[in-house]
């Protein structure tokens, strides 16, 4: 038989396998598994088409051992999605419909969107001349189906079959044969469903939420100190899987546990019972799968219950239905009847897991193959599926032909009733046309005009690069380095590299002070593909407020004092050389006309004194020539039209009042100046402004300035280090 891929699909993780048969067994051949992030898979239904198709290819490349080449995919969905409906009498069979009304008025799906899952019909017995049958029937989501298979087609897949997962699991463990009656109960993270299983069948269910995510939260909430500090949940999950009732526990973890546990138990029991009463089918051996199945000690405290119970169970052995025989003989039949007074609990195990030493959580994944391999497609074909997904297709391209017909002849009627509202539109459509060349008109009129401007305050931008080394001791400080220290951080969950990465980053950032930030990459050597845990990771810290004033003062050595303004920094990389690590920063700023970088001109004439002596022979006054040459040449553009003696006159008069009712930060010896909410230094600190920088002032009080920052109502900074320029 070819190979089959077989997967497990939860909101949280994605276990897949690769499977095939040789000689009548089951050979896992490749598999691979992942956790999904929040938001991908949400109640069985794709919410992140594109990043689920990234995962379902790179989990079939990089499987182990090998990558997976099949194209046949079975698929395994949560129990909470499949409605059961068991032995439902009908008659005749199931041509008439009457299945269907009985499905319909039971299952809480609407009867366009019923997909039966698996259909199985038994002969009942004769009644008057009449035949009569039942069913067992699963049915799920037609829409949800629907989403699956065309996801799967974009991404070159067949979808071959769907199954619960409780069904698959039946599939792989093997304890159970094809006759024998077993409850199989999987603890999950939102619902543990207990299902009873005969001759390969579900014949009996219940759900409830007394899962994994609440005992996990319940334990969470318990108050470890006097200041009602509680367990962090990744504690409270490792609590939860070592649980162990014969060790004394003083913040009453097993009090949490053991209350789930005996619910469940509770749960199962009943089940049991109705099955029992309701189906006739004695059960006496229960298998614990699925999350829950990793809690320590689980299974002793399962079978403690169920010894302690008294359960007895009693079912009716060779029942049979005899309808050619007299009331009088039916009375004198004898009904052997089976007591049940002993209940088994285990965990499942599977040889086809062995086969490769995998863990019990490929247990349903492999399943899933099992159930394909042994008994084809339970619930369609490859051409039905194809045929459903045509039909599907061919109804949304018929209605939405329909509609945009509807549309047209809509509109149609529409323009003829409203003829003139249409002119009308017709015209403003026009206006907005040409909107556009009225815009570009002016703008090009007033290109000439700007070009006088071009010397105002503040009008070039200049960008730089500076690489400035990181020191991590006070006594090797000195101008033009910047102050930092290494953060380390363990991570002791046993997680995926890239997710201990991100822990570590979040963890680190929570450790740093306010105006202090972590460098995203670590200093360490970790070796990704072979990490143990638990596991260590340096990152570097640089404070913000030393960044800015740093980029301040490498402004005023270029440009000079109240000549330039810090516009935007960015820091680029973190670079190492030998020992020492240098932060790479793009620095902005926006400089006044003429001035000239003090540094790059310095550069620039000790390169040319070095490599070209006799060249670079052009004297300072050729160079204002040449500058004012061309400084004419630009002007001669101007158009003759244009009032050049007006806008000369307006350019000297903002020259004249440059800087009127303004204020610049000076230097305070730290960095930065503290900005208030009041003149005084017993106000509310709200923000901080940096040496250099230009503010408008709006009042005076008290030896304080009150000026315009970001919108601020009230922004007041100290006298003792601004300069003031009035008229």
């Amino acid at each position: 038989m070819a190979k089959i891929i077989g997967i497990d699909i939860s909101d949280k993780s994605i276990k897949i396998v690769e499977a095939r048969t040789k000689k009548n067994e089951v050979l896992v051949l490749n598999y691979n598994y992942t956790k999904l992030k929040k938001d991908i898979i949400q109640n069985g239904e794709i919410k992140d088409e594109k990043s689920l198709s990234l995962i379902i290819h790179d989990l079939l490349e990089k499987a182990t051992p090998g990558p997976m080449k099949s194209t046949d995919v079975c698929l395994g969905i949560p129990d909470y999605l499949i409605f059961n409906l068991f032995e439902p009498k009908v008659e005749a069979k199931d041509d008439s419909g009457q299945l269907d009304e009985i499905v319909f008025n039971n299952i809480p799906i609407e009867s366009n969107d019923v997909f039966y899952t698996n259909k199985n019909e038994t002969f009942f017995g004769n009644k008057s001349k009449k035949k009569y049958y039942k069913y067992t029937v699963e049915a799920t989501y037609k829409s949800l189906i629907m989403k699956w298979g065309n996801f799967f087609k974009k991404n070159n897949l067949n979808l071959v079959q769907i199954i619960s997962n409780t069904s698959a699991a039946n599939y792989a463990i093997d304890e159970i044969s094809k006759k024998q009656s077993a409850c199989i109960v999987d603890i999950g993270e939102k619902y543990t469903n207990i299902n009873i299983i005969s001759e390969n069948d579900v014949v009996y269910s219940y759900s409830s939420n007394n899962a994994g995510f609440l005992i996990t939260e319940d334990i969470s909430k318990i108050k470890i100190s006097a200041d009602a500090k509680t367990i962090p949940w990744p504690e409270a999950e490792k609590l939860k899987k070592a649980f162990n009732p014969n060790i004394n526990d003083e913040k009453g973890v097993n009090n949490v546990v053991g209350k789930y546990i005996k619910e469940i138990c509770q749960n199962i029991q009943s089940t049991i019972e109705l099955c029992a009463k309701n189906k006739n089918i004695c059960v006496n051996n229960i298998y614990i799968i699925g999350g829950g199945a990793k809690i320590n000690s689980i299974t002793a405290l399962f079978q403690k219950y169920f010894d302690s119970s008294n359960i007895k169970i009693e079912c009716i052995k060779n029942k049979t239905v005899i309808e050619k025989v007299s009331e009088k003989e039916k009375k004198k039949q004898i009904l052997e009847k089976t007591q049940v007074d002993k209940v088994y609990v285990r965990h499942s195990t599977s040889s086809i897991l062995q086969q490769k030493n995998l863990d019990l959580l490929f247990l349903q994944a492999v399943g899933i193959c099992n159930a394909y391999i042994n008994t084809g497609p339970l619930i369609f074909s490859k051409n039905k599926i194809k045929n459903i997904l045509k039909k599907e297709q061919a109804d949304i391209k018929q209605r939405i032909n329909k509609e945009e017909k509807e549309e047209k002849e809509k509109k149609g009627s529409w323009v003829k009733e409203n003829k003139k509202l249409v002119q009308l539109i017709i015209v403003i459509l026009l206006g907005v046309m040409l909107l556009p060349l009225a815009i570009w008109y002016r703008k090009n009129n007033q290109k000439k005009q700007g070009e006088l401007y071009q010397n105002a305050e503040y009008s070039v931008e200049k960008k730089i690069t500076i690489k400035p080394q990181l020191i991590f001791n006070e006594t090797e400080y000195q101008p033009g380095v910047l102050m930092s220290r290494v953060v380390e951080v363990t991570i002791e969950e046993s997680v995926k590299y890239d997710e201990a990465l991100d822990l570590a980053i979040e963890k680190a950032n929570s450790l740093v002070n306010k105006n202090e930030k972590i460098w995203p990459e670590i200093i360490n050597d970790i070796e990704e593909d072979n990490v143990i845990f638990p596991l260590n990771f340096e990152f570097i810290s640089y404070n913000e407020n030393d960044v800015s004033a740093l980029a301040m003062n490498e402004g005023k050595e270029r440009y000079g004092t109240n000549e330039f303004i810090l516009s935007g920094l960015e820091i680029i990389s973190l670079d190492k050389k030998s020992t020492d690590y240098f932060l790479e920063i793009e620095i902005n700023y926006l400089v006044n006309p003429g001035i000239e970088d003090k540094k790059v001109s310095e550069n620039l004439e000790d390169t040319q004194d070095q490599n070209n002596p006799e060249e670079n022979t052009e004297t300072n006054e050729e160079k204002e020539t040449s500058t004012d040459m061309n400084k004419e040449e630009a002007n001669e553009n101007i158009d003759e039209n244009f009032n050049a003696d007006f806008l000369k006159q307006l350019l000297e008069q903002a020259n004249q009042n440059k800087f009127d009712n303004y204020i610049t930060i000076l230097d305070t010896g730290v960095g930065y100046l503290n900005v208030r909410t009041g003149p005084g230094k017993d106000y509310d600190l709200i923000e901080q402004v940096y040496p250099g920088e230009v503010y408008e002032l709006i009042d005076e009080e008290n030896s304080w300035s009150k000026i315009n920052i970001n919108g601020l109502e009230e922004a007041w900074v100290n006298d003792d280090y601004v300069e003031k320029t009035k008229k």
